[in-house]
């Protein structure tokens, strides 16, 4: 209520403050008023539209990828991270995007949760909590931070996988090493669900599932 009153009185000075997309617009123009010089109004249509495409890139675009891996593990928790990168004809690698999971949380959601989850939907509440038979293929789902990219003719995709990321999560488990493996034989396929988007006007598409890489 304050925000309101004070834009009535004053206009929308913070934008000016906070904002410096707006400040350099202010700046031009007060320097094209010193010049003498009338900006002609553009009015069209068209321009209704560009909040809705804005939203659209930023926020639908973005497709949610997911990789998804039957795994065995010797320890009954763990972390899993997994890695999008893109690598190059001649070998180069860039990081895409990433996901985690604690392996104990890896059950899906069996009813909606208060909060929003992109991607596989996890409640990471105790009663939920599924320890790892050790040794035993399991279905593991790991939702990665949306991104749009652009892969370029000749490229691949890689998932790289790792177990612990020290400069931003505690190791789990404390002391033990565990070890997993990770299956991708015909029975038990590993998976990247990518979304595709072609230049043209083709709808999103998603790539065919596939086992090994």
């Amino acid at each position: 209520m304050t925000t309101l009153v004070v834009t009535l009185i004053f206009g929308r000075f913070f934008c000016g403050w906070a904002c410096h997309v707006v400040a350099y617009q202010d700046l031009c123009a007060w320097l094209l008023g010193k010049l003498g010089a009338r900006p002609r109004a553009v009015r069209s249509r068209l321009l209704a539209i560009v909040p809705v495409y804005a939203a659209f890139d930023m926020f639908v675009w973005p497709a949610m990828w997911r990789f998804s891996s039957p795994g065995a593990s010797t320890e009954s928790d763990g972390s899993l991270f997994a890695y999008l990168e893109d690598v190059s004809p001649d070998g180069s690698v860039t990081y895409l995007t990433e996901g985690e999971i604690r392996l104990l949380h890896r059950r899906p959601c069996a009813e909606p949760v208060a909060f929003n989850a992109y991607g596989p939907c996890h409640s990471y509440a105790s009663d939920d909590a599924q320890p790892m038979p050790p040794e035993e293929l399991q279905e593991v789902t790991i939702g990665l931070h949306p991104i749009s990219a652009l892969l370029r003719a000749g490229h691949s995709i890689r998932i790289a996988l790792a177990g612990h990321d020290a400069s931003s999560f505690e190791r789990i488990p404390a002391t033990a090493t565990p070890v997993w493996s990770v299956a991708h034989d015909p029975e038990h396929p590993s998976r990247i669900d990518l979304p595709v988007a072609s230049r043209g006007r083709d709808p999103i598409v998603s790539l065919p599932s596939g086992g090994g890489r």
